[in-house]
């Protein structure tokens, strides 16, 4: 099972990095990114908002939600506001041009479902959307629920599921739309537990993911590392320098191409990697408890051929605004 998880991990990985392709492509006729369609979405089903619940809510670099909700306020799509009883908090606030614009963004990110959900039963939707449901309980009941998200079942429209309960009655629309609030929901439950659990070592999620790819792998380029972690390469440059200065990683030019720069561990390096990984697999099996290997094969096969279907559908024409 431990392998099963080991490719779960990478599978959301991978269905995250090809949401963020595919919807920024979808959604550019905006001049909206996937990350800024993911701020609207929130602050609009959660209500007014602090940057810290955000990221709270948002399983990405804290950086990148700093910037992209600034562009989205450059844009007057969302706007800052202080209570007047607090004037040191700051809130999120979608705008009525962000409001208006909403509907046309969601009805985008619904047809880049439909082609990722190509070929996958009704059934399964459910049955995966169900697997991911109770890795979320389980991950939330070990670790302590995250900020309210705009997918909790008590803050839900009468159209849309809740967490639990569900049945195949549901329209596919409603189906799909869990789906995606799962989706972030159960990356944003592992990315919380990784995060606790790697933060009292100075180091970032992201830096982590940088810092273990180098420990799976005995010599890599930083262009190799940018193939594994879903994230430009220059800032994995940073990282591995921020690394290399604390000693935990080293870079080596290999004697038959100076050219090349190989990014190998260090030995205290290798001890750090070692006991930070103990504790995230922990972290995994809080997660992944409740649920059958059986369970786990069929949600991981759902994933990659999702992510399957979005590489296939690189050649169809995108949706957008003055689309025909």
């Amino acid at each position: 099972m431990s392998q099963q998880i080991a490719r779960l991990q990478g599978d959301l990985g991978n269905l995250v990095q090809v949401l963020v392709e595919g919807l920024t492509r979808r959604l550019s006729a905006y001049h909206v990114d996937a990350v800024g369609y993911t701020i609207l979405h929130v602050c609009q089903g959660v209500g007014p908002i602090s940057i810290r619940d955000l990221r709270r809510l948002v399983p990405i670099d804290p950086g990148l939600i700093s910037r992209a909700t600034t562009l989205l306020e450059d844009k007057g799509l969302l706007e800052k506001r202080r209570p007047r009883d607090d004037r040191r908090l700051v809130r999120l606030i979608v705008t009525e041009h962000g409001a208006a614009l909403m509907p046309e963004l969601t009805e985008r990110v619904h047809e880049f479902y439909a082609v990722l959900l190509k070929g996958i039963s009704q059934r399964q939707l459910v049955g995966c959307n169900t697997v991911m449901e109770q890795m979320i309980a389980a991950g939330q009941e070990a670790e302590g629920p995250p900020a309210r998200s705009p997918e909790s079942p008590a803050d839900s429209d009468p159209g849309t599921p809740g967490m639990a309960g569900e049945t195949q009655n549901q329209s596919i629309e409603s189906h799909t739309g869990r789906l995606q609030g799962n989706v972030t929901t159960l990356v944003n439950v592992l990315f919380r537990g990784i995060r606790q659990r790697v933060s009292p070592f100075d180091l970032a999620v992201v830096e982590y993911s940088v810092f273990t790819t180098c420990f799976a792998n005995e010599s890599i380029t930083i262009s190799g590392l940018a193939r594994r972690v879903p994230i430009d390469i220059g800032r994995i440059s940073r990282i591995v320098s921020k690394l290399e200065d604390r000693e935990l990683v080293r870079k080596v030019r290999p004697v038959d191409d100076r050219r090349v720069v190989n990014v190998e561990m260090t030995s205290q390096g290798r001890a750090l990697a070692l006991e930070l990984m103990g504790g995230v697999q922990e972290h995994y099996a809080n997660v992944f408890r409740k649920t059958s290997e059986r369970e786990l094969t069929d949600l991981v096969d759902f994933i990659e051929r999702m992510t399957a279907n979005a590489g296939s559908a690189n050649g169809e024409p995108e949706g957008g605004a003055g689309s025909d």
